[in-house]
């Protein structure tokens, strides 16, 4: 006759089959535990490398810049920036007419290619082929050809952004910048000596692009000068009659003195002059001629777009073998 179990013999096999299943969950939880923890750390790993990736790619090219409006090389495009005295955005567009006569001036460098990137000036040492400064090189690039040194030096006085202490980077090299700090280079009467405003309101065309014919040596005064040089004072006046309309469009006494070549109407006889007749400045021509000095990029609608497919091209495949490099490391392939 077999004696009935125990109460304490249940209470046993209970809990060795507890201890069993615990036994048995334990290591699987652990596995799952750190399946987790690492997927998290990873996670978190490839969040912060591609953020950081991100800000060290757009530190590096900035906005890509082949997406820059294009214009027509016959002609200076309007500015990037808003505002500012019309007499100087008029002025500014002139020497590019002489600097910069290209479709997309704001990136071009010397002898006609494209840089990439506007989160700082190209600094690119282009060789000069011919001309007094032959053999050396040239690092002038932007709509105003601002050579590295003359960049730096103007942005660290003008530049709208200007950078933090903490977090120096090089000041950007955006259509906006070029043309801001170039407009308050030309409104420092302290740096050029005379209010250049001023003279232009008085129709003193000539004597200014002498005065700024050492920095900008395609001006006319220069030693430098190209085809574009001798149509200077009229594009200036075709120019500040775009900027003046700009302003007062409905206004024709703001617009004669630019249409008048900076004498005034009633100095004149009536067959010579009718209010609102533009300055005939022989547009159509500008880029026809052909010139062997420096100073003034050359290049066709074409070279503009290989430009923009390597550029797009080359960033793309930067890109691509970054991220392949970033995820073989974290995932350990």
């Amino acid at each position: 006759m077999s004696n009935p179990p125990s109460p304490n013999s249940e209470v046993d096999s209970h809990s060795q089959q507890a201890s069993s299943v615990e036994g048995q969950s334990a290591p699987v939880k652990k596995a799952v535990d750190r399946f987790i923890g690492r997927f998290l750390l990873r996670s978190i790993l490839l969040v912060v490398t591609a953020a950081t990736l991100l800000d060290i790619y757009q530190w590096r090219y900035g906005e890509l810049n082949i997406f820059e409006p294009r214009g027509e090389a016959s002609k200076p495009i309007p500015l990037a920036m808003d505002g500012g005295d019309p007499y100087l955005r008029a002025l500014m567009r002139t020497i590019s007419a002489s600097e910069s006569n290209v479709p997309r001036p704001y990136s071009v460098i010397y002898g006609g290619d494209y840089f990439r990137g506007w989160n700082q000036h190209p600094d690119d040492c282009v060789y000069i082929p011919v001309g007094p400064n032959t053999g050396n090189c040239s690092t002038a690039a932007g709509r105003y050809q601002f050579i590295t040194t003359t960049w730096e030096e103007q942005a660290r006085k003008y530049h709208p952004d200007q950078p933090k202490v903490l977090f120096w980077r090089p000041y950007p090299f955006d259509p906006t910048s070029q043309d801001v700090v170039l407009h308050r280079w030309l409104a420092d009467n302290y740096e050029w000596g005379v209010d250049l405003s001023k003279l232009l309101r008085e129709g003193q065309v000539e004597r200014v692009l002498e005065i700024l014919s050492p920095t900008w040596t395609s001006l006319g005064y220069g030693i430098e000068t190209n085809s574009m040089s001798a149509y200077l004072p009229n594009i200036y006046w075709e120019m500040l009659d775009e900027e003046l309309t700009a302003i007062a469009p409905v206004d024709p006494a703001v617009v004669q003195p630019a249409t008048t070549g900076g004498v005034e109407a009633d100095e004149l006889e009536p067959d010579e002059f009718e209010p609102g007749e533009p300055v005939q400045t022989y547009a159509e021509d500008w880029d026809s001629e052909v010139t062997d000095e420096p100073g003034e990029a050359e290049s066709t609608v074409a070279d503009g777009a290989a430009a923009e497919a390597g550029t797009l091209k080359d960033g793309l495949a930067e890109i691509a073998g970054g991220s392949r490099k970033l995820l073989d490391a974290l995932f350990g392939r």
